[in-house]
């Protein structure tokens, strides 16, 4: 099995972060990977000075940026895996609740594996907060789930996931044998 880790610098300009994600999965898709991993926010980088500021660098499941990475996928025919923040709350987008910046909005960092059909079959949303991310993110409240794919047992983890034992522990501890840790530099 071939894996591609790639690794870049994003910025608070999401269609120019969109832009190097395609640019790196074409790069990586050269030497025929099964998987090419991205790194953790891939959408944006994670400082903000609000909670809207936050919404508004936030994606939707079913949105652009996501459909053009799933595409990604089908088209070099390898699973892929990539983090970003995940808008969880379509009420926020309401006027009324958007307008007092002090409200915790529910976003997820959260990884997203597509299969090479461009489908999205799992999500798993970080568990372990750290610093400022615990202003603007959710954790995980459920536990971390292991994925069957043909070359084996997947567990995803998000950056500071990986800083105790728990989490990998528990993936292990469930059959995955291959952690994938998606990591902010």
């Amino acid at each position: 099995m071939r894996v591609a880790v790639v690794q870049f610098a994003t910025s608070l300009n999401v269609q120019e972060n969109l832009a190097n994600c395609v640019r790196m999965i074409n790069e990586a898709s050269v030497c025929e990977p099964a998987l090419i991993v991205l790194p953790e926010y891939c959408n944006t980088l994670p400082y903000y000075t609000d909670h809207n500021h936050a919404w508004d660098h936030a994606l939707t499941i079913d949105g652009d940026f996501l459909h053009c990475i799933a595409n990604q996928a089908k088209k070099h025919h390898c699973y892929l895996v990539i983090n970003v923040t995940l808008r969880r709350d379509p009420s926020r987008d309401q006027a009324s609740n958007k307008q007092n910046n002090l409200v915790k909005s529910n976003i997820s960092v959260t990884s997203c594996l597509f299969s090479p059909s461009g489908e999205l079959i799992h999500q798993a949303d970080k568990h372990t907060l750290i610093g400022h991310e615990s202003d603007f993110f959710i954790s995980a409240n459920e536990a971390a789930k292991v994925i069957a794919t043909p070359f084996g047992q997947l567990g995803l983890l998000s950056g500071s996931d990986d800083t105790s034992f728990e989490p990998p522990h528990e993936l292990a501890a469930h059959g995955a044998q291959l952690l994938l840790s998606l990591i902010h530099i």
